[in-house]
């Protein structure tokens, strides 16, 4: 037995053996040499698509931000447009008054010169009358001169507003048209910003899986609202007993981005239109009323935590904008962002519903209380609502 092993102990320690050993653990060194290139490789990949998107986003925002005001453009001239329609059709009631009155009093002229008075020899009486029938003729005379002189100024007014109104009418399709261009590059520019987050997919899905997660387990949406601000409290990294999810990195704002609570101003408005509700009196946040099929701007930077409907309502987005700040848009009809994805000051998020009706709801919240969104505001956004 003790031969047996001897033997056995000299073949494995034979230089062919010894040679085969060493040829072994050089094939797995390579390997893990290139598992480990192929990670590099990859997160190289990784950030080269993170700069991708980075920059992408810098021209949506800006593209976005040319759209809103080419939306703002086009409801002004809409407004100016629908002011000058209403203007020309009083015009042509006035005028169809002026030439059925001047016609009636043209009328009445000529019956008069038909009919001429008597002379005044005859008598006193038929003096009476000739003096009372040359006052009507001067009344009637000057009546029809003030009625001719008032549809020559109404048919003048006419013709101005006609003029401007084609005017508008050709700024408006010109406008229009701009606004078309602008939203048909925001689409392309989201389409390519989709196609490079798909890279990165396996991050969102397992924020969006989360996020899920919890508005299934909340009863509303400020139930919601507080468990995502319990999450973004949770800076220890390790999950709960039992939850088996860690919790989510700190929000990362682009370079060059004011903290939140410092900067109050900063904040857009994510509509083009005006408040029609604004904080206080009940209110917890401002409603405003946007154009049907109106873009949704990100009014901050920050990372989406929900995005999707959630009970009776039918869009929600909560973004969180750091230093335990959150911002909730309800009201939009298309989604352009998923939970975990970040987001820039004026990318677009999102759109309203294709009506008239088309309103948008943000309120700002921290440590679960509402908080006055105005001081935040652009001051421009604020004195036009």
């Amino acid at each position: 037995m003790r031969f047996a092993l001897a033997i056995c102990f000299v073949l494995l320690f034979t230089p062919a053996a010894i040679a085969q050993s060493a040829s072994d653990l050089d094939v797995l060194t390579k390997k893990e040499q290139a598992a480990r290139d192929k990670t590099k490789q990859l997160e190289a990949e990784r950030q080269e698509v993170r700069k991708d998107i980075s920059s992408l986003k810098q021209q949506l925002s800006k593209t976005a931000r040319e759209a809103q005001s080419v939306e703002a453009e086009l409801s002004a001239l809409e407004s100016q447009t629908e002011e000058l329609t209403s203007r020309a059709a009083s015009l042509q009631s006035r005028i169809s008054a002026d030439k059925a009155k001047y016609t009636e009093l043209l009328a009445a002229l000529q019956r008069l010169e038909a009919t001429p008075p008597p002379t005044l020899a005859l008598s006193p009486r038929d003096a009476r009358e000739a003096a009372m029938a040359g006052r009507l003729m001067a009344n009637l005379s000057a009546q029809l001169k003030e009625r001719a002189e008032a549809l020559a100024l109404n048919l003048t007014a006419l013709d101005v507003t006609q003029s401007q109104l084609a005017i508008k009418q050709a700024e408006l399709g010109t406008v229009q048209d701009r606004l078309a261009r602008r939203q048909a590059e925001v689409e392309t520019g989201l389409k390519s910003k989709g196609q490079l987050e798909a890279k990165l997919s396996d991050e969102r899905s397992a924020a969006a899986k989360e996020a899920d997660r919890l508005a299934a387990e909340s009863k509303s949406l400020l139930d919601l609202i507080a468990k995502l601000e319990a999450e973004a409290m949770r800076v220890v990294p390790r999950a709960k007993p039992g939850r088996g999810a860690a919790p989510a990195a700190p929000v990362t704002l682009p370079k060059g981005t004011k903290r939140f609570a410092e900067a109050k101003g900063g904040m857009i408005r994510p509509v083009s239109g005006q408040i029609i509700k604004k904080y206080g009196r009940g209110e917890k946040g401002l409603t405003i009323a946007g154009r049907a099929n109106g873009q949704v701007l990100a009014p901050y930077a920050g990372r989406v935590e929900f995005s999707g409907p959630f009970k009776n309502y039918d869009n929600v987005i909560i973004l969180n904008v750091g230093d335990g700040y959150f911002v909730l848009l309800t009201g939009l009809e298309r989604l352009n962002v998923g939970a975990g994805d970040d987001v820039r000051r004026g990318e677009p998020v999102g759109a309203l519903p294709g009506d008239s009706q088309a309103e948008i709801y943000i309120e700002l919240r921290k440590n679960g209380s509402p908080v006055d969104p105005a001081p935040w505001l652009a001051p421009n956004d604020v004195k036009s609502g």
